[in-house]
């Protein structure tokens, strides 16, 4: 999708680095007509209602400052990653060069699959968003890239979403397999709580996710790494390392359990997930934060998939709000060509069989918008009990209570469902609790490196979007972008972003004297081909000369006994015209 013509919004409240930023755009994409427009608010409910802006403005891109209203702006940040949109954005993070990096992972598994620690260039900013949005229109970077080809280990991010005493659940991007045995580290073992990253995969789904992630998956805990035993190992030594193993593997398993059974207290679990389909976002609207409720809220102007995001989330409560005919209209008036899906009736009757063609699922269903039909007329036509209408719209209010009830009812049916069941205790990680950032451990092949962009080979498949932290040869991370040059299937292209001044100068540094390197080679083996070369020439040079000069003392060899003998001859020719006369 292009940028040409379309809105740049920046959300803040740094003036010099607003200038900054348009000075930037008029500098290297003025042909782009690009408009940049600024935002700021201070409340929560405010805050939240700049996503309703946002989707009326359409922008390509959206960079929200982190530096004030931090936990605030990360809210907005995520609910525009999560929601449906009928147009192409992305939303870039920009933080103070004093935060932290773990602020800044948290980004990342927010969703925001960009960001920058603010500085003196801005380069880079639009350089990685225009990237991500549309190739063609970015301009190259014009730094000094190295030929690397040379292995390095990433970080797959994961976000874990809650533990027991022997199994954990999270969710990542990363391509897993049942019963694949993988290293997860987390807080849980840096703090010693586990003395193993080791984990082993037992499901991986695509239904159920909580995060901006595209799998949920389900692992138990070694615990403790198992010992090493050498092939000449004694007898004894390797009984007392077995030994040694039990003991740490006993210990390690109560130790856990306890630390889990301590944080149920803290547990946030939310019971009830609350989809809410409505064009207007009225949930955004000077409302209190969707995150502030007991249920998991998500708000779309429409779904795209209706089966598979159903599937994915599978919610309590859906809402769905009808979309309301034009000003002058009597009805809505369908049209397929349109590109943004509509919210009719017709869709909301493919969405309610959906819903009954799946097992054990039967959530409640309120239609807001609904002018021509109560609910038992809408229950008899979609033979759908479960369903409300309402000839209004659906009052955040009304979704809440509603959602009270059902969290009642669903705490009731789990009481009884486990009231002759021993309970295992669960530990709910709320989403700011630092333990929940995990990494799974990766490697890639560095082909190409500058200080803006890299090219990288790997056998994990990576869809575009996706971040990767890395560690070495810099501390950075990478985000997937499409390439029209690379398309590969193993063969990668990533803007390189999350990175300070300090990290951003070791790494020109690296890429420099690997360039340099490579450049002074090149050129020492242009300057000993040249005198190669060259000696040839002067070697070929001499003995040209030679070869003449032997040419020439030949021909004057040749000539002189010519000479030699024609006077010869003419001294014969006298000598008998003599005896002639005579």
């Amino acid at each position: 999708m292009s940028v040409s013509g379309r809105k740049l919004i920046y959300i803040g409240n740094d003036e010099v680095y607003l200038k900054a930023l348009k000075t930037e755009v008029l500098k290297h994409y003025s042909s782009l007509n690009i408009e940049v427009l600024h935002f700021f608010e201070k409340t929560p409910q405010n805050i939240q209602s700049l996503f309703i802006k946002i989707h009326q403005l359409k922008p390509f891109g959206v960079l929200i400052d982190f530096s004030k209203f931090s936990d605030e702006y990360r809210h907005l940040a995520r609910i525009l990653a999560r929601s449906n949109s009928p147009f192409k954005y992305i939303t870039v993070g920009l933080f103070d060069y004093l935060t932290n990096d773990e602020e800044i992972i948290e980004s990342y598994m927010s969703g925001v699959s960009i960001n920058h620690v603010k500085g003196a260039e801005v380069f880079d900013v639009l350089f990685s968003l225009i990237t991500r949005v549309s190739f063609d229109e970015r301009k190259d970077h014009g730094f000094a890239t190295a030929q690397v080809n040379a292995n390095a280990d990433v970080n797959h991010l994961c976000k874990i979403g809650f533990v027991n005493p022997s199994a954990v659940h999270f969710e990542t991007n990363l391509t897993l397999k049942n019963d694949q045995s993988v290293e997860l580290s987390n807080q849980m073992v840096e703090q010693k709580l586990l003395l193993s990253k080791k984990i082993n995969i037992k499901e991986v789904s695509q239904q159920n996710t909580f995060y901006r992630f595209s799998y949920a998956v389900d692992a138990e805990f070694l615990y403790v790494d198992e010992p090493k035993i050498g092939e000449n190992e004694a007898e004894e030594k390797i009984i007392e390392k077995k030994a040694e193993y039990d003991y740490n593997l006993k210990r390690t398993k109560k130790k856990f359990k306890t630390w889990v059974e301590e944080n149920v207290p803290m547990s946030e679990q939310k019971l009830i997930k609350a989809l809410i389909i409505d064009k207007d976002f009225l949930f955004y609207k000077n409302q209190n934060r969707s995150d502030d409720y007991e249920a998991s809220i998500r708000c779309h102007p429409f779904l795209i998939d209706p089966a598979d995001e159903i599937k994915k989330m599978k919610p309590d409560l859906i809402c769905y709000s009808l979309d309301l005919p034009e000003e002058g209209e009597e009805e809505i008036v369908v049209d397929e060509k349109e590109e943004i899906p509509q919210n009719i009736l017709p869709e909301l009757k493919k969405l309610v069989r959906i819903i009954r063609r799946m097992p054990d699922y039967e959530p409640f269903v309120i239609v807001g918008n609904s002018l021509n039909d109560d609910s038992e007329s809408l229950k008899a036509r979609f033979n759908y009990p479960n369903l409300m209408a309402s000839s209004g719209a659906i009052e955040p209010q009304v979704i809440v209570k509603m959602s009270m009830l059902l969290k009642k009812k669903k705490q009731k049916h789990q009481t009884e469902a486990s009231k002759d069941k021993d309970p295992v205790p669960f530990f709910y990680m709320k989403k700011s609790n630092k333990m929940t950032n995990a990494f799974i451990k990766g490697s890639i092949n560095i082909i190409t490196l500058s200080e803006s962009d890299i090219l990288f080979t790997t056998d994990t498949k990576l869809s575009t979007g996706t971040s990767i932290k890395i560690d070495f040869p810099f501390k950075g991370v990478l985000t997937i972008c499409e390439h029209p040059q690379y398309s590969k299937d193993n063969e990668y292209y990533a803007v390189i972003n999350g990175i300070g001044e300090t990290q951003k100068k070791s790494l020109r540094k690296f890429v420099n004297d690997i360039f340099f390197r490579d450049l002074e080679e090149q050129k020492k083996q242009e300057k000993e081909e040249f005198e190669s070369l060259n000696k040839q020439f002067l070697m070929q040079q001499e003995t040209d000369k030679a070869e003449a000069q032997a040419k020439a003392i030949e021909e004057e060899r040749i000539k002189k006994e010519e000479a030699i003998a024609e006077a010869a001859e003419q001294k014969k020719r006298e000598d008998e015209a003599k005896e002639k006369k005579e």
